[in-house]
């Protein structure tokens, strides 16, 4: 390498991390549970690590939650199972909505990595062909500036050292799930996703990731369009699950 060349490179190399370093000191990175600055890298804080709600084992197969919480009662569903990494409450939920609407790269790192614990716990590391997450329509994609189950499923293929592929694309734009009463959400995505052009789907083991599972409807809503052009098996993960108070005098069902 000549003189000049090495110069450049080291020059190139400071830029950067000054470039780095300022952004730090400008968006220093935070704890996903409660938004305090954490130093020089996204974890959880001390102060949050004995209040986090992680969904621990044994799980419902369907619904993801733990088994003391399920209140699905075995319901039958498109996507035939669902992992997740915490509960939709308090920090879990805090921590989901604020990486919806907030996605970061090395927050996509550290959450994609509780959920990749969660699915190769549940799933095995050898039981899919593809991993692919639930799209966003192109105009809150825009607006967003990325989508969120995307980052978390990028991350989940890495760790599994599977493919990741965009397989479906949300065609209809439809109003938030968050803002519709559980029965109207089915029916909000009937018929929205198709497959991308080309997609090898046939005979195809994948793992759908969402950031956020409620009802289900959009993970079910996904399946079905894969399996209905191939697909053999379609499973879930969601980095946070809500789960359903019961009612008085129901027992527990996985």
């Amino acid at each position: 390498m000549s003189a000049s060349k090495k110069a450049g490179g080291e020059t190139t190399g400071i830029w950067r991390r000054a470039v780095g370093g300022l952004l730090r000191f400008l968006y220093p990175p935070r704890c996903p549970f409660c938004g305090d600055v954490t130093g020089d890298c996204v974890r959880a804080c001390t102060a949050c690590l004995g209040e986090i709600p992680i969904i621990r084992p044994p799980l419902c197969p369907v619904c993801g939650a733990g088994k003391e919480r399920c209140s699905c009662r075995g319901t039958k569903h498109a996507c035939s199972g669902c992992v997740g990494a915490v509960y939709y409450e308090g920090k879990g939920a805090f921590a989901a909505r604020r990486f919806k609407f907030q996605c970061g790269t090395e927050t996509a790192e550290f959450l994609g990595g509780m959920l990749a614990a969660a699915v190769v716990r549940e799933y095995g590391e050898d039981s899919f062909d593809l991993v692919t997450a639930v799209p966003l329509h192109r105009s809150s994609r825009r607006r967003r500036g990325a989508n969120p189950s995307e980052l978390l499923a990028r991350q989940i293929a890495h760790r599994l050292e599977t493919p990741y592929e965009p397989l479906l694309i949300k065609a209809v734009r439809t109003p938030p799930q968050r803002s519709l009463a559980a029965s109207q959400r089915a029916g909000n995505v009937l018929g929205v996703f198709v497959p991308v052009a080309g997609a090898d789907l046939s005979g195809k083991r994948i793992l759908l990731v969402d950031d956020i599972r409620t009802t289900g409807a959009t993970l079910d809503e996904c399946a079905r369009t894969l399996r209905l052009y191939g697909a053999a098996e379609v499973r879930g993960a969601a980095f946070a699950v809500a789960t359903r108070k019961r009612e008085k005098g129901r027992g527990q069902h996985g």
